[in-house]
């Protein structure tokens, strides 16, 4: 949105989208957390919305470098989840400001989300782990995509909202959005995998800088 925001020139409606992501930034918590960054501020927020909150501040920062803090704080977040996905090796469907999850079902469509933040991560750092882990989060859906349905031929490729289905985020449905960043995800999975073999870690520069890669 904020990149239709740029290409409108609208300087009033420029000014208002910065003042939003200001305020946004500005909720970041010293540990990594960013306040109502779900549905509804007293409830834990699924690593959809998560998710939806870093990635929207990465890519407004890429195109105002200018707001760093913005970057910043999106990286704070992105790593802090990082962390817990690395020792827990897998997600809670949903996090609380805390950090406490509802560890018993995943949010899908947060794991391509997130897997997505980290690949966006690694544009940035160079850093292999961030790639490792989305590669990692993106196999835990595979795991839940039905191509082979018994009983309703129409769910085959789908991706369910939650996993178990009766998990909270989008109970007992398969949302076209969690499809859709499954094949973004996969996508840049594969960019980010190209790309890291033919500039393996160790070779003079391996990272993939400003490069717009991400298939829209």
């Amino acid at each position: 949105m904020f990149m239709t925001v740029v290409h409108s020139q609208n300087e009033q409606v420029r000014a208002a989208a910065v003042r939003g992501l200001d305020h946004i930034a500005a909720k970041l918590q010293p540990n990594g957390a960013i306040r109502d960054w779900g549905f509804a501020p007293d409830k834990p927020a699924f690593t959809h919305t998560i998710a939806y909150t870093i990635r929207g501040l990465m890519e407004a920062a890429r195109l105002e470098p200018n707001h760093s803090h913005w970057a910043a704080a999106a990286e704070q977040a992105a790593e802090k989840i990082f962390r817990i996905f690395e020792i827990r090796k897998r997600l809670a469907g949903a996090y609380d400001q805390n950090w406490k999850g509802s560890n018993w079902y995943i949010c899908l469509t947060g794991n391509c989300q997130l897997a997505i933040c980290w690949m966006r991560q690694f544009d940035a750092t160079g850093d292999i782990r961030f790639v490792n882990a989305a590669c990692k989060a993106i196999e835990i859906v595979s795991q839940y995509q039905p191509l082979r349905p018994k009983i309703y031929s129409a769910l085959k490729g789908g991706i369910p909202g939650s996993a178990p289905v009766w998990g909270r985020y989008l109970t007992m449905r398969f949302p076209n959005w969690a499809a859709k960043f499954y094949a973004d995800a996969l996508m840049m999975r594969d960019d980010r995998l190209q790309h890291i073999e033919r500039h393996p870690p160790g070779a003079s520069c391996h990272r993939m800088g400003d490069r717009r890669l991400l298939r829209r």
